[in-house]
Parts: C-alpha cells; structure tokens; sequence
C-alpha cells in the first residue's frame, strides 16, 4: 500500500499532531507501507523531521495516480483534492476533526460561516470517506454528508520526558503558588467556544483555587480583562502556547475542560495519560468517551454545579479511583498504537 497525506502545513498544532502520530506509527507498525507527505504553507522541522515531506502549491499538478490512498485534511487541502478526484484511480480519505458550522462560527460571521460550511459539506461529500472522531460526530455529519463516515477515534502517546528539565519563570512561580492552592489548569487554543469564562466565575467562590491557562487565541484578552472585574486576577496565571506542554499539565491538581463544543478533546486525554483527575462539561462528546466513573461531569454554564463539582475532587479517593479508571480507558482505547491499526484498518476495507 502507498499513501500520500495532504495537510495545510506540518506545525505543532492539534489536528497535525495527529498526522505526526499516525505517520510515524504506520511507519514503525507497518513497514511496508509507503508514505509521502504534501503541505502548502509552514513545515517545523524541529516538529518533525520526515524524510518524505514536500512542500507543493495549489495551482501546480501533483502526480497522484501511483498512491493507493489520499487522505487529506482542512478546507484548502479537501479542495486540491475535490480536482483531482476523478483524475485519479485511489481511494480518497479524509478527516473532520471538528463540527464545522460551530467552528466556523467561532472565526467568521454567520453569513461567511454559513457559506463556507455548504461549501465545504459539498466537496467532502465527493470523498470516498469521511472520518469522524466519535459517533457523536457520525450522527451530526449523517445527514449533511453524501458519502461513507467511518468512526475512528484519536489517540496519542504522551510521556513526561519533556517535564524533567524545561523549568522556566513560569513553571517555577506555579511549584510556588502550589504551596497555598491547588491548581485548576487548562491548555487550549482560546476562543469562545473553549467556555474558559467558567472556570473565572467558579474562581469567586473557590478560594482556596489558582487557574493556570496555557494557549493564546482570540478571546485571551476577554478573559483577562473578566478575571480583574471578577477580582480574582490574582489568582491566575495566562500562560502563552509552551511546546513544553507536559511540564505545565503535570504540576495541575485538576485539569478542567469546559466546551462548549469540542471535535475531541486531546488536551483532556494527555491530563488522563498523565495522571491528573479531569473535570469536563456535560457535553455529548465527553460523554462518549469517558464515563462518571473516570472523570467528573458538570452541568454546563450551571457555575454553583462546576463549584460543587470542583470540591468533590477533593475527596481523595475519589481522585484515586477516578485516576486509575481513566488512564485503563486512555492505554486500552486512546493510544497512538491504537489509532494507527484503527486507520490501517480502514484502508484497507476502502481498498479491497
């Protein structure tokens, strides 16, 4: 089998950090696969350093016919390959790793929003198959996309390899606040639809808590500016986007993920893989893949239940139980390992 993946840039960003994986897995799991790699804009090659990467411009041909799948990823990429589709004999895969019209929403007005989703459902249903990260995901696309959706989980394999010596300013001054609070943290590229302003209104009535946000994004400064009305700037910390991510997560008494909409929620199962008792709004992704006997749920936009859901994990029992429970369902459903046979997998029934 020979596969090409087309992806907007190679940068360590969410979606791509699953390429990253999935590529290097195959390659480790499955030597006999070929793989070429195609982007348009940005490549890191501290991010990763692959020996079959090419940058490529969209108004220049590709030869594509001799790969047996094309699995592309984002709007820029699906449309390269919307050209090629009936030009090319292999099989054409891609994946959403979001709900695009809330997405959408959350960088462009409703009109642009609402054009560039009809626009983007049109050329995925052109694919000869759309992945979705959850069966959620399945059941918002079955309708609007007129091809195959396939279910195939995410999964990453984190260690802490990188926390033992990335101290900073920052890294130390939160071992110091650890001394007199406990650390609500957070990692997220910032914007509404990440429902952080929560976490501020919790902070009112949790006295004994820190937040530690990590990430940068366009509702930043909203945020900083509520948390000085609310008074409780000072019990928080804005940190911008670290590479040196596990080094923040492990020092978190509690990681909190309050979406409001979420494709999957990495950051949650990097805490999970790290040990860190999680606390997440009660929407239905989360709830697909985990249960209340692993992380804790809390109503969302309810500020007095995210408050009463914050105290019990003070209760360190539960925290034990929850620990345990959460890391068996990351290391049997969540890892690399498993993601990249899931994807093989699918490949090849595409194929035969």
């Amino acid at each position: 089998m020979k596969i090409a993946y087309i992806l907007p840039s190679i940068i360590n960003k969410g979606s791509i950090t699953i390429f990253k994986d999935l590529i290097t897995g195959t390659n480790n799991l499955y030597p006999d696969i070929q793989i070429d790699v195609f982007y348009f804009k940005k490549h890191d090659i501290n991010f990763f350093d692959y020996r079959n990467i090419k940058k490529i411009s969209f108004f220049k041909k590709l030869e594509l016919n001799e790969y047996d799948i094309i699995h592309s990823s984002g709007i820029i990429p699906n449309l390269y390959t919307f050209f090629y589709k009936k030009r090319v004999k292999a099989t054409f895969v891609t994946t959403i790793h979001s709900y695009l019209k809330e997405d959408l929403s959350n960088s462009y007005n409703k009109i642009q929003a609402n054009i560039i989703n009809f626009l983007w459902l049109k050329i995925l249903s052109t694919q000869d198959c759309v992945a979705v990260l959850t069966n959620d995901a399945k059941k918002y696309y079955i309708n609007k996309i007129n091809t195959k959706i396939s279910v195939v989980n995410n999964g990453r394999d984190f260690n802490k390899q990188d926390s033992v010596s990335d101290y900073d300013i920052e890294i130390e001054k939160i071992i110091e606040i650890k001394k007199k609070y406990k650390i609500i943290g957070s990692n997220a590229v910032i914007s509404k639809i990440k429902g952080i302003e929560q976490v501020l209104y919790s902070l009112v009535y949790l006295k004994d808590y820190f937040f530690v946000l990590v990430g940068d994004g366009n509702e930043k400064t909203n945020l900083i500016d509520l948390s000085k009305s609310l008074g409780v700037y000072e019990r928080c910390l804005f940190v911008d986007f670290k590479n040196n991510i596990n080094s923040y997560t492990e020092l978190y008494d509690l990681y909190v993920m309050p979406s409001r909409s979420e494709g999957f929620g990495l950051a949650l199962i990097e805490a999970i893989s790290l040990d860190i008792p999680c606390l997440c709004s009660d929407i239905p992704v989360f709830k697909e893949l985990f249960n209340e006997e692993e992380i804790i749920f809390f109503e969302l936009d309810n500020i007095e239940d995210l408050v009463l859901k914050i105290k019990i994990l003070e209760n360190q029992d539960i925290v034990q139980k929850l620990i345990l429970n959460a890391k068996a369902k990351y290391l049997t459903n969540f890892t690399s390992t498993k993601m990249t046979h899931n994807y093989i997998s699918l490949y090849k029934s595409l194929i035969q």
